[in-house]
């Protein structure tokens, strides 16, 4: 691994992710609360980072994403699940993004 494909990063975006086993073994599965779908990101980055552990980006590797499949066929629902999770991400961590 040479350093210049890494950056560090804050969040990482779940739709391709490597997670060590003992990291989900520490921090456990994604919150449920934030089902179907926002914020699952943002709230799994977090515990990460509180349980001391730091999440890198690989910048020399291409991965093909088609984008919110799961969304397409109801704009509606993907609004309000974001409005909803929102709400709930802002309760749990008490900081407001």
């Amino acid at each position: 691994m040479q350093v210049e494909e890494w950056d560090s990063r804050f969040k990482l975006v779940g739709f391709c992710v490597l997670i060590k086993r003992e990291v989900v073994e520490k921090v456990g599965l994604l919150d449920e609360r934030f089902t179907p779908g926002n914020f699952e990101d943002n709230d799994y980055s977090l515990r990460i980072w509180q349980n001391g552990y730091i999440l890198k980006l690989c910048r020399n590797t291409f991965i093909n994403h088609a984008g919110s499949t799961s969304w397409k066929a109801d704009h509606s629902n993907f609004a309000q699940a974001f409005y909803d999770n929102n709400k709930k991400f802002e309760d749990k961590w008490e900081m407001d993004l």
